[in-house]
């Protein structure tokens, strides 16, 4: 392949979270592979962007005024209200008060493991409902053992 081929498939394959995830306009992709807004990287639309470094990936930059050099992968971080369907908030929320109710474990650390800053179940995306999407939630700590956040992630469930 032209080395500006190449250079545009590390691209996209590097690409964690594009601006909408499974964007209706992006047809079969579950995560888009490339920054699906046309704006520009100076406005404050992108005030969430977040560079993580990836070590398998070549340099590359964008083709707009922002460039990402030195192995960088743009990183977005969403709200859930944006991406979860309705159908399924209400699931993904009642678990997320449910473990903020849980007192934390001992502060030795002995007290009894359980599931409560732990939950995952399958949604379906808002603007895509008929993919269905695997949500893992934790409920991270601080030290003192208050909540300190809730750290989310989605991987596509395969068909079938």
């Amino acid at each position: 392949l032209p080395v500006e081929q190449q250079q545009q498939q590390q691209q996209q394959s590097s690409v964690i979270i594009a601006d909408e995830v499974g964007s209706s306009h992006l047809p079969g992709a579950v995560f888009p592979d490339a920054q699906s807004s046309s704006s520009n990287g100076n406005d404050n639309n992108n005030n969430n962007m977040r560079i993580k470094q990836n070590p398998n990936a070549k340099n590359w930059s964008k083709t707009n005024s922002s460039k990402l050099t030195n192995n960088a992968t743009p990183v977005r971080n969403f709200s859930l209200f944006n991406l979860l369907s309705r159908n399924h908030m209400e699931d993904v929320f009642v678990s997320l008060s449910e473990m903020l109710k849980h007192p934390p474990k001992d502060e030795n650390g002995a007290g009894l493991i359980t599931n409560a800053d732990y939950w995952s179940g399958n949604v379906r995306l808002s603007r895509n409902t008929h993919l269905e999407i695997r949500i893992n939630v934790s409920l991270v700590r601080s030290p003192q053992g208050r909540a300190k956040f809730f750290d989310c992630s989605l991987t596509p469930v395969p068909p079938g």
